[in-house]
């Protein structure tokens, strides 16, 4: 069950949790990999298949989480239907509601102010939210495949507004630049490249200075490679830095890979990627090898 990896993986976002302020509703991705890993051995608490030892350090690996991770984010609890996950989303927020579910309409207050949450049902397709006038559209679909979406989706979409007294952020292109450098930073490096094909907008976001020059700060994140004195005292812009790092580091595991390792070892031109890599020793796939900054 590798319970010894995943309790490294818990401490390892223990630490960024305790040290990093992350913006409400936004889930890391690492946060949310050890959620799942913990969700899925979860079970063998009360399975007769394993033994006193193994569901002991089970016990302590949830404690761990408890303690360290879920008491300072916000994580909606699983098994939350539409109208429930709306709910929590508005008490997470500081809204007070009457009752725990949502027919139609009813009252929420916030800061002595009292304001009308409505649902309209669309058959089994979709819900419709209003928040006084903010309006928020959430389809099946977004519900099962985005369950983790949804709280910052509305939070944009109906409560932001009516807090602020400004219009609904519903994409990315209306959040405030600012905001979206702050974001960007929590991002995983793979994420970006996939951000900046967004719009144009983004792109410059995802492509300034001081999201590249925090990552060349943090780069231990993402790599085992370190910048160097010299690197960090460069006069070139952080994100041609960072392709240094990254292809230094490559270059070493090829080399190293090449001078342990027989031609024959190395996977066929058609085979990306060995599925049997750590059987038949072909080259082995790291998330870094391939990235083109």
């Amino acid at each position: 069950m590798k319970l010894e990896s995943l309790e490294e993986s818990i401490r390892v976002c223990a630490d960024r949790v305790t040290t990093t302020h992350l913006p409400l509703f936004y889930y890391a991705p690492d946060i949310m990999n050890c959620s799942r890993e913990l969700e899925r051995v979860r079970p063998k608490l009360i399975s007769n298949l394993y033994g006193p030892r193994t569901k002991t350090k089970i016990q302590e690996l949830l404690v761990l989480w408890e303690t360290r991770i879920a008491t300072r984010i916000k994580i909606p609890p699983s098994g939350l239907d539409m109208p429930g996950l709306i709910l929590w989303t508005l008490s997470t927020c500081g809204f007070v509601t009457p009752k725990d579910d949502l027919n139609e309409s009813m009252p929420v207050c916030f800061k002595n102010e009292t304001f009308t949450l409505t649902r309209v049902a669309v058959q089994s397709v979709a819900n419709v939210f209003y928040l006084d006038g903010f309006e928020f559209i959430l389809t099946s679909t977004q519900f099962q495949n985005g369950y983790l979406n949804v709280p910052l989706r509305f939070y944009l979409a109906c409560i932001h507004p009516l807090i602020y007294r400004s219009r609904p952020l519903t994409s990315l292109g209306d959040i405030p630049t600012e905001s979206l450098v702050e974001v960007a930073k929590f991002l995983d490096l793979e994420t970006l490249p996939e951000l900046i094909q967004t719009n144009s907008s983004i792109k410059s976001v995802c492509d300034s200075e001081s999201i590249w020059r925090n990552i060349l700060d943090n780069i231990t994140r993402y790599t085992s490679a370190k910048s160097t004195v010299s690197l960090g005292d460069s006069n070139e812009p952080s994100k041609a830095l960072v392709r240094s790092v990254l292809e230094s580091q490559q270059k070493r595991r090829m080399m190293r890979f090449a001078q342990t390792m027989d031609v024959s070892d190395w996977a066929s031109p058609f085979e990306f990627l060995s599925p049997t890599a750590s059987v038949d020793r072909r080259r082995r796939y790291h998330r870094l090898d391939d990235m083109i900054l």
